[in-house]
């Protein structure tokens, strides 16, 4: 778009507080047109406010805040644990991070709706991914097309023979990597994910395309693919992570040669949050879409949404961690 020669309006993009320590990254061209139009207090959708608002304040407080501790402790001291600690540990951070970041998201989408605001969505369910090409297009959405826009495709994008199409994506993932902290730790988790998404590539062109399942369902198929998708994004989430290099290659010993954890019991606030987390995941987009399209849906009924409303708040009260946890995105 043409700069704009607005001082104030210039000012107020930059500057947007719901959004400005950590996303979703907000373009000029989706925004400052929004300050052109008139806005009125009639028109704001509290409702869709409030969800956001209180969906994010769930996945935070709720989940990533109990989920801290159990990854911390792994973290800290990765010696002194077994593979099923560690896989527990890993897994948790997992969890921590997308609901931790997707958190913010959903309550920067709420604050900026209740000021008059729309906001991209930053997260769209990635850990349903069954590829990496697909978990990139649901994980943190405004730096991936960020990436695209202004790295990828200036680069040169996928023009070109194939060698330089894989080059540009290699390079767009490093510095991906590097965008989140000068440390060889994220040049190898940006490298690895390079790594993975020029393989998918290669699979889908030569081998994926061309081939059947035969006796495979596809049910199967995606499941033994998402199995795959996962135990490789949670990998690399130890290099995330960890403070050291040395730490990352200790966790991912632990996890792949069998250690033994004396004393260590699997904690029940784990197992309880990852099977809301995934159970949301699998059935949350059918059950948006429907209240979405179906405009005499029960859950759409104001004083139903108010009653639910009350009771996330009370569970994040009663469930959630004493001490304060910063959102993990505010160091980058």
């Amino acid at each position: 778009m043409k700069p704009s020669k607005d001082f104030f309006e210039f000012s107020l993009y930059v500057s947007f507080f719901p959004q400005l320590v950590a996303g979703p990254i907000v373009r000029a061209k989706d925004f400052i047109p929004q300050l052109k139009v008139n806005q009125f207090f009639r028109q704001i959708n509290f409702q869709l406010a409030a969800n956001y608002f209180i969906m994010g304040l769930v996945k935070k407080v709720l989940i990533a805040d109990n989920m801290a501790p159990i990854s911390d402790a792994i973290f800290a001291d990765p010696a002194q644990y077994g593979t099923l600690a560690t896989w527990v540990g890993v897994m948790a951070y997992a969890i921590q991070i997308y609901c931790d970041f997707s958190g913010y998201s959903d309550m920067a989408i709420g604050v900026a709706a209740l000021l008059g605001f729309k906001l991209m969505e930053n997260f769209n369910m990635p850990y349903i991914a069954t590829n990496i090409t697909e978990f990139w297009r649901k994980w943190h959405i405004s730096l991936s097309t960020w990436l695209r826009d202004y790295l990828f495709i200036p680069l040169g994008g996928s023009r070109g023979t194939r060698a330089m199409y894989h080059r540009n994506l290699m390079i767009t993932m490093l510095l991906g990597g590097l965008w989140h902290g000068a440390s060889w730790n994220f040049v190898v988790w940006g490298g690895m994910h390079g790594a993975a998404l020029i393989l998918h590539k290669l699979y889908k062109v030569n081998i994926s395309d061309k081939i059947r399942l035969g006796n495979i369902s596809s049910k199967l198929y995606n499941s033994i693919s998402w199995a795959v998708t996962m135990a490789f994004v949670c990998v690399t989430w130890v290099f995330f992570r960890a403070q050291t290099f040395g730490d990352s290659w200790q966790i991912i010993k632990n996890m792949f040669l069998f250690k033994e954890s004396v004393g260590y019991s699997v904690p029940l606030g784990f197992l309880l949050l990852l099977t809301l987390v995934f159970v949301g995941h699998f059935f949350g987009a059918k059950f948006f879409d429907k209240i979405e399209n179906d405009q005499g849906h029960l859950f759409r009924k104001p004083y139903i949404q108010a009653v639910l409303w009350g009771v996330a708040i009370f569970v994040v009260l009663l469930f959630g961690q004493d001490d304060n946890q910063a959102f993990i995105y505010f160091q980058f």
